[in-house]
């Protein structure tokens, strides 16, 4: 019996995961004039969507706030809908002390399969935090960081 249930949760694991392609993000980083890094971990091409272990770093010597509406995401041309991987819970207001590394898991929707075209991620903004209460945002301080990612994908 314990032979057949783990047969089930096997096969079923690699069905639900046999239409997803995972892309090698390699060292694909991207950084705004001593301001900020952003880098992606990992990705998973879902077809209308795709998923995003995404990084960001604060490589200056203020608190920065980028919002999670003032970023972006595209396959190709078309652009989508980005929000956090977890039923869109999580940061909202991405405060990053000086130095500081911050992990995300995101998803980027775009509304219809897109089978080719490169991945990119848009931080538009970010901003200086002055007050240091981790969510006023103050002065623009960098704008149109855009890591990219040529679509090579491993199966």
């Amino acid at each position: 019996m314990i032979k057949v249930l783990t047969g089930i949760v096997v096969m079923s694991a690699l069905i639900s995961c046999s239409g997803r392609k995972v892309v090698d993000t390699g060292a694909a980083v991207a950084t705004k004039s001593a301001v900020l890094t952003v880098q992606a971990n990992g990705l998973k091409d879902k077809g209308k969507k795709y998923d995003v272990d995404f990084s960001m770093i604060n490589e200056s010597e203020k608190t920065v706030i980028v919002l999670l509406a003032d970023m972006g995401c595209y396959k190709g041309n078309v652009q989508g809908t980005l929000q956090h991987a977890f039923f869109g819970a999580g940061e909202r207001t991405i405060d990053l002390t000086s130095k500081q590394k911050k992990n995300f898991h995101l998803v980027c929707k775009l509304g219809s399969k897109v089978e080719s075209g490169e991945y990119k991620v848009v931080v538009r903004r970010v901003y200086e935090n002055l007050s240091n209460d981790r969510k006023t945002t103050g002065k623009e301080i960098a704008k149109d960081i855009e890591w990219k990612l040529a679509n090579t994908e491993k199966r």
